[in-house]
């Protein structure tokens, strides 16, 4: 009887560690490779055909859901990262241009106050973005364009003075002559 009893207690220790134990040592391992975000570890005991063979392998279609949703989470991350990069460089360009624009303002409002001063000599020396080159070039143009008819007219103005002087002495002789005409005459 305790022959038997021996056997009987051995073989039920042989099937406990064998069936039960060393499956579910390996499931609370997979378990725990999940746990620790180990998701490319396969999950042991899914070819086995008892319950702990239907645990695994839910086990390992959950594994492969989590995976997924890791690739995801790391897919969408790295879209969050370029579109906070993107957004950066976008942010940058904008701050750039809205300082190449305040200069652009600031240097041509400089140009038409020297203008309205009087100054026709103005000119807009600095460099401007290429954006606004023309700008540049065309204040520059109106400028000398408007310069030199100035200068035309600051001519023509003094040959019409000189003219009026010559007309005004010449009336003035005149006038003297034809006094004395009158003054002989009488």
């Amino acid at each position: 009887g305790l022959i038997i009893l021996a056997l009987v207690l051995g073989s039920l220790f042989f099937v406990t560690d064998k069936v039960v134990r060393q499956p579910l040592a390996r499931l609370t391992a997979s378990v725990k490779a999940l746990n620790a975000g180990r998701y490319e570890e396969p999950v042991r005991g899914a070819e086995s055909a008892d319950e702990v063979g239907g645990i695994a392998r839910a086990l390992e279609g959950f594994r492969h859901q989590l995976a997924d949703t890791e690739r995801l989470r790391a897919e969408q991350e790295q879209s969050r990262i370029a579109a906070e990069t993107e957004r950066q460089r976008n942010d940058a360009i904008r701050r750039a241009a809205e300082e190449e624009q305040r200069f652009v303002v600031a240097s041509v409002g400089e140009g038409l106050s020297r203008l309205s001063d009087g100054d026709l000599t103005c000119r807009l020396d600095a460099a401007f973005p290429e954006d606004y080159r023309k700008l540049r070039d065309d204040f520059n143009l109106a400028m000398s364009r408007l310069e030199e008819t100035m200068t035309v007219i600051i001519g023509s103005a003094a040959c019409i003075r000189s003219t009026t002087t010559e007309i005004s002495q010449a009336s003035d002789d005149l006038s003297r002559r034809t006094e004395q005409q009158a003054a002989s005459l009488e």
